[in-house]
């Protein structure tokens, strides 16, 4: 069965793409940098910690990539990550891009 890592899992967008998976009978495995109760499907993962890599990706072979929104240049904290990913073997990652800068999202909610 397919597997898709989805980073950022318990954010907004991560929660809605994961759960959107789900209801499409994907197998999911979310990843964020709080636990979730109850939820054997979820890794701690966070993007500081290049220990928590391997545990996400391990037996995936699709992620949904919600780089940190908090890093004006995401770049580094992607790349090492995504060197884990090709390592470990998902053949495909999707990122999700954000449109907006920070400079014009006044009035956005």
């Amino acid at each position: 069965m397919r597997t898709v890592l989805v980073t950022g899992g318990t954010g907004t967008t991560g929660r809605r793409v994961a759960a959107f998976l789900r209801t499409r009978g994907v197998a999911v495995r979310t990843a964020s940098r709080h636990p979730v109760a109850g939820d054997d499907h979820h890794v701690i993962f966070d993007w500081a910690d290049p220990g928590t890599f391997a545990a996400a990706v391990d037996g995936v072979d699709r992620v949904f990539l919600v780089a940190p929104l908090s890093d004006s240049d995401p770049a580094s904290a992607v790349g090492g990550f995504l060197d884990a990913a090709v390592a470990a073997g998902p053949r495909r990652v999707v990122p999700h891009v954000r449109l907006a800068r920070p400079s014009c999202t006044q009035g956005v909610p």
